[in-house]
Formats: structure tokens, sequence, C-alpha cells
């Protein structure tokens, strides 16, 4: 994942809208009530403009007035969007927050944009592998990390569990990790984008 400014993250992704009220469809990795209890956000639309912004300011910031499951899918309506038809102007958008107003992690998680950038090192040899530069969340148990080589190419999908990244220290902004025989040389092909903030412990 690379943010649009590292002031900000992103915590969902918009769909289509539902019913007639302004609400829209969202993905994100939070329960519901976590949304409503969040100070402004801004959303990026489609078209890669920010939501009300004017020429020379930044976007207009709006709360998110509720949030709740429908058959199993988060559903946000926003403050001063009231109808079906303001709603569609923010489908496909992406929700972001700032890093100053986002919510403490629960106790023994780490937001994963926070490990976006840690150097990714092999404790065994000490050698550089990458750094982290976005996750993927499969439908499995643990977060897969993006690991792109300094040098370039396709990032390596390093699995976030405990038996392999042994040490994470985001202060220093590093990881060390301690991979499984051949899980350095797999092919990876094409990174998937993660879907929103999220906080994650080791597994």
């Amino acid at each position: 994942m690379t943010p649009v400014d590292a002031a900000w993250v992103e915590i969902a992704r918009l769909g289509r809208v539902r019913g007639l009220r302004g609400e829209i469809y969202a993905d994100g990795s939070q329960p519901a009530e976590w949304y409503v209890a969040l100070p402004g956000v801004r959303i990026r639309l489609a078209n890669g403009l920010w939501f009300g912004a004017q020429a020379g300011a930044a976007g207009q910031e709006l709360r998110i007035a509720e949030a709740r499951r429908y058959s199993g899918r988060l559903a946000l309506r926003f403050e001063g969007i009231e109808t079906a038809g303001a709603a569609e102007a923010l489908v496909n958008g992406t929700v972001w927050l700032s890093r100053e107003a986002r919510p403490a992690a629960p106790a023994g998680e780490i937001w994963l944009s926070d490990l976006v950038g840690c150097e990714v090192e092999d404790a065994r040899s000490s050698r550089v592998i990458g750094r982290v530069t976005g996750w993927q969340e499969f439908d499995s148990p643990f977060v897969t990390l993006e690991v792109t080589p300094d040098a370039g190419g396709e990032p390596l999908l390093v699995p976030y569990v405990k038996a392999i990244c042994i040490e994470v220290d985001t202060p220093a902004r590093r990881i060390r990790i301690e991979p499984p025989e051949g899980l350095l040389d797999l092919n990876v092909g094409s990174a998937v984008r993660p879907v929103g903030e999220g906080a994650a412990e080791a597994e």
C-alpha cells in the first residue's frame, strides 16, 4: 500500500449505493461502531480527486453519521450525504483518516500501515531483503506482508506470523524474519491492493 499522503491512512473502500438515504456499502476491517466514533475523514473519489476539494485547498472533511452491517456487509452514511443521488459521487472512492486522529491499536496489536516502510532483515544472515510496501488479507487467519527488494522487482510475500516475523520494531522501522526454506525463492506474481486499515498481531 502506498498512501497518498504519509499523514493519512486508508480505512475503507466504498462500493455501490444502498437504499435511498445516502448509505453506501464499504469494505473495511473494523467493527461498525469503530467508524462512527471517528472524527472527520476525507474521501478520495474514483477519479483521484478529494471530495469537496477547492482550488488550492484540501478536501472536505466528513463525519461518519452511521455505520452498520447489512446482510453481512458494512454500510456507511456520511453527514451531509442524505440521498442516493448525493452518495453516487462517492461510489468506488476510498475513505482516509488522519494518523493523528487514529485510535490506538488494540493491546498487543500493530496498525498494519505502520509496518509499511519497515526494513525486513533475514535474522540468520543479517541480509536486508527489502521493505514492506503493503499487505494482503486472504480468507485465512493471518495477514501476508508484501516485501519489495530495494533493487526493485516483484514483492515477496511473507506471512505475518510469529514463527517467521520473530522481531517487529516499528520505532526502529525494522522487522527481522526467519523464513522457512524456499520462501524467499517463490515467484509471487502481482500484488493485490489491501482493503482499508487494520490492526493485527503476528499469529
